[in-house]
């Protein structure tokens, strides 16, 4: 089973088209079974170039008809909205979504920047998603145990929980391991903890700063 998380970086006023395009032209010939995506965003103010909707058509157009579900983190429906999302190749089960803690912030004075974890269930497996802010080591610690609350609530020993994690050790990264998780993909901020699976490999499935200044993270798990 192949897992990508990737940050879109979708506020990132660059020609959203283009990086868009080659995401899917890269991750495409890899056909992974589960996509795990961050900072979609769509509405009038920015388009719908970098939407997961979007993204999802791209997919289709490579002959891969991803089922998704996407949760809007913050911003105004239909104007601009922050979203993330989890693309599955077969049905899924939509789990919930649920705030996290969030030290209260705006985004270029627009709007607050909230928080929140998404779950799915596919193939017996729990997938998660999420985005944790890049505060202090106390916020990600809060952030790390509402995460986990959720997780253990909708609960499955076999689950992957991946995203842009915006730390790469220390206490918060210690409590979700704590949890019977290992993290694939360490060293970065971008990377899953994984959970009932005997071994997993992963890798940098590209890294270009013109597609968004996070990697393409893959993990296969055994």
């Amino acid at each position: 089973m192949k897992i990508l998380t990737f940050n879109l970086k979708g506020f990132d006023n660059r020609p959203r088209k283009g990086r868009s395009e080659a995401f899917v032209a890269l991750a495409a010939p890899e056909k992974p079974d589960v996509i795990l995506l961050q900072e979609g965003v769509g509405g009038l103010v920015a388009g719908t170039w970098c939407s997961i909707a979007q993204v999802v058509r791209m997919f289709a157009g490579y002959g891969l008809p991803y089922k998704s579900t996407v949760c809007r983190m913050t911003g105004y429906p239909g104007i601009l909205t922050y979203t993330l999302g989890i693309l599955t190749l077969r049905q899924h089960t939509f789990l919930g979504v649920e705030e996290i803690h969030n030290v209260p912030m705006e985004w270029e004075g627009l709007f607050p920047w909230y928080r929140k974890i998404m779950g799915v269930r596919c193939g017996g497996v729990n997938f998660y998603t999420t985005h944790f802010g890049g505060g202090t080591e106390s916020g990600q610690m809060r952030q790390a145990g509402d995460a986990l609350s959720f997780i253990k609530r909708t609960g499955s020993q076999l689950a992957v929980f991946g995203g842009d994690f915006n730390f790469i050790g220390g206490p918060a990264h210690e409590l979700i391991q704590s949890r019977v998780f290992y993290e694939g993909g360490g060293g970065r901020i971008d990377k899953f903890y994984i959970r009932g699976f005997p071994s997993a490999t992963c890798e940098i499935l590209f890294n270009d700063p013109a597609i968004s200044d996070h990697p393409c993270v893959m993990a296969t798990l055994n």
